[in-house]
Order: structure tokens, then C-alpha cells, then sequence
């Protein structure tokens, strides 16, 4: 939206950096949406380049906390197999599911509070002492991995304890981060046909506050 598109086409995602004075686009030939292009023109230009310069600094700092938050540098989606439900129950000494499980968590560090040792002992041993519970497919009613794990989460043992609960809470964290943006686009294609200035009563302009 902000940035130069050769930047963004041709630098590895680890390396971007959102705040590049020299490779963002000028402020007049950031890319809207042609709703608020429209309603943009009607304002005054001092209001006009303080909305560009306030949507520059908000994409910026959005930008920022997910580099912080995110490893770009590896594609976290190859260690997903040792979270298969049919992999958890078929074996139960799986040397390269362990493995994987730590390139997993390597890879998302911000699931378990950046390496915190306690936190990632846990939930090896957890993942360790699930493999080897005895668990079978006929004792889950699904096993849609989101499902799983949410069964394994809210399992209580007879000793009236939640004995996985922290590597069921780190898989179902993992499977809520989005592998695309095709969900979030078919939501705000939703909301577009469902709210727009024909169908609503209500003012739509952003720049009211103004």
C-alpha cells in the first residue's frame, strides 16, 4: 500500500523493513480503496495529507509488530505434520515428531513466550506423554485437527487434571495463524455487500472527525 512495489517484489520478506525512508512511495501515490479515494478528494488537502501520513505511520507500526512477532524467515508450515491427529495417535515413539516440534516452536517463538525454558519443557514433555497416553481415533468423536486439540485440551485424567493443556493451547494457537489472506478478503467482501451507501442509513464518512 506505502511501499514501492519493486521493494516489496524483489526483497526477501525477512528483510523488508516498513520504515525505509527511501522506499516507500510519495504520499499522493499511495494505493486506497476508491471509496475513500472518493470521500478523501472532498476534504480539505491539510486533511488529506494528515489521514495519508496517519495511515503511513499506523501500516508502519502494524508492519513493525508482526516482524517482531513473527519468524519470516522460514515457512513454519512444513513442521505442521506433527500436529496431525493421525500422526499423535498412529505411533507412539516418534523421534521426528518430537523434532519437529521444536523446529515448530523455534519457528514461532512468540507461542511460547520467546523460548521461555519452563514453557517449552512443558509442552515437549506434554507432546511426549500425549504420544504415548494409549489415546486411539476411537476415542475422539472428530479428529479435524482443530477439533483434536480441542478435546485434548479440555481432557480431565481421573486425577481431575488437565494433563495437556499447554501443548493442546500452543497447536490450537498454531493453527489459528492464517496461511493466506483468503479468509480476511472474503470477509470484507461480506461486509461490502451487506453495508455500503445504498443499503445504510448511516454516514460512512471517515473523515467526520475532521
Amino acid at each position: 500500500m506505502y511501499m514501492k512495489q519493486e521493494y516489496v517484489e524483489n526483497t526477501d520478506i525477512s528483510l523488508i523493513n516498513p520504515k525505509d525512508e527511501l522506499n516507500k512511495k510519495k504520499l499522493n501515490n499511495i494505493s486506497l480503496h476508491h471509496e475513500v479515494k472518493k470521500l478523501l478528494r472532498k476534504e480539505k488537502p491539510e486533511v488529506q495529507k494528515k489521514f495519508l501520513k496517519d495511515a503511513v505511520r499506523f501500516l508502519e507500526e502494524l508492519c513493525q509488530k508482526f516482524k517482531e512477532r513473527y519468524n519470516f524467515k522460514g515457512d513454519y508450515s512444513t513442521y505442521l505434520e506433527c500436529l496431525s491427529p493421525l500422526n499423535i495417535l498412529k505411533t507412539k515413539t516418534d523421534e521426528n515428531g518430537e523434532k519437529l516440534l521444536k523446529e515448530l516452536i523455534v519457528e514461532l517463538p512468540m507461542l511460547t513466550n520467546n523460548y521461555e525454558k519452563h514453557c517449552v519443557q512443558t509442552i515437549e514433555k506434554e507432546f511426549i506423554e500425549l504420544k504415548t497416553s494409549g489415546f486411539t481415533a476411537s476415542d475422539f468423536n472428530d479428529l479435524r485437527p482443530d477439533i483434536f486439540w480441542a478435546s485434548v485440551k479440555n481432557y480431565v485424567n481421573e486425577a481431575g487434571h488437565c494433563p495437556f493443556v499447554n501443548v493442546a493451547s500452543f497447536a490450537l494457537n498454531v493453527l489459528c495463524l492464517p496461511n493466506s489472506n483468503a479468509a480476511t478478503e472474503r470477509v470484507w467482501s461480506q461486509y461490502n455487500w451487506q453495508k455500503n451507501l445504498k443499503k445504510s442509513s448511516k454516514n460512512l464518512n471517515p473523515f467526520g472527525r475532521y
